[in-house]
C-alpha cells in the first residue's frame, strides 16, 4: 500500500514542478481557461503556485483577456507550422537564381527542347514564387505542377536509369506531397 502512496506523492512532485515552471499567465491560463482539462489536484497545485507568487484570483476582465489571447493562439496555430513553407519558399528562390544562371550559361550549347524546359520552368518559378510567399489558392495548384517538374528534371539531370524516377520522387516529392496536402488551409482560406 506504501508504493500506491509514494507513487501519488511523486505524481504530484512532478505536477508542482511542472506548475511552477508555467509562466504567470500560463498558470492563471490553467486554473480558468483550461481547468476542465486537468484533475482536481493539479488545479490545487497551479493555485499553491500562483499564491505564492503573490497572484490572487483573477477579475472577470482579465478571465477575458486571458480567453480572447487564447482564441488568438489557437487562430494562429496553423501559422507557426510554417517553417517548412518558409524553407521551401527559400528553396523555389534559390532554384529560381540557378534555373537563370544556367539558361544563361547555356544558352546556345545545350539543345532547344531544353533550353525551352529551362525557360519553362524560369517562367513558372518566377510567377510561382510570389504567390507561395503570399499563400494563394492558384500557386498552391501550381506548386503541384512545380514539384512535378523538379522530379523530371532531376531525373534528367542526373541521367540515371530506372533508379532515378522513384528516387527522386521519395526525396522530393513525396514529402512535399504530404506536407502541402496538410497544409491546404494555408492557401485555401474559406
Amino acid at each position: 500500500m506504501s508504493n500506491g502512496g509514494s507513487a501519488n506523492g511523486e505524481f504530484l512532485g512532478v505536477i508542482q514542478g511542472n506548475m511552477a515552471a508555467l509562466t504567470d499567465d500560463e498558470l492563471l491560463r490553467v486554473v480558468t481557461i483550461e481547468a476542465q482539462d486537468y484533475r482536481k489536484e493539479a488545479i490545487d497545485i497551479a493555485w499553491a503556485e500562483l499564491r505564492r507568487r503573490g497572484i490572487d484570483a483573477p477579475s472577470p476582465q482579465e478571465i477575458g483577456r486571458i480567453q480572447q489571447q487564447s482564441a488568438e493562439d489557437k487562430q494562429n496555430a496553423s501559422l507557426r507550422q510554417l517553417r517548412w513553407l518558409k524553407f521551401y519558399i527559400f528553396v523555389i528562390a534559390a532554384d529560381a537564381a540557378a534555373a537563370l544562371y544556367s539558361f544563361i550559361r547555356d544558352f546556345g550549347q545545350i539543345s532547344v527542347g531544353w533550353l525551352a524546359f529551362r525557360s519553362c520552368q524560369l517562367g513558372l518559378l518566377c510567377f510561382l514564387l510570389p504567390g507561395m510567399i503570399r499563400r494563394k489558392a492558384w500557386a498552391y495548384y501550381l506548386n503541384w505542377l512545380y514539384i512535378a517538374l523538379t522530379v523530371y528534371a532531376l531525373t534528367a539531370w542526373s541521367s540515371t536509369s530506372w533508379w532515378g524516377p522513384p528516387v527522386f520522387f521519395s526525396i522530393w516529392a513525396l514529402p512535399n506531397f504530404i506536407y502541402f496536402s496538410k497544409r491546404r488551409r494555408l492557401f485555401l482560406r474559406p
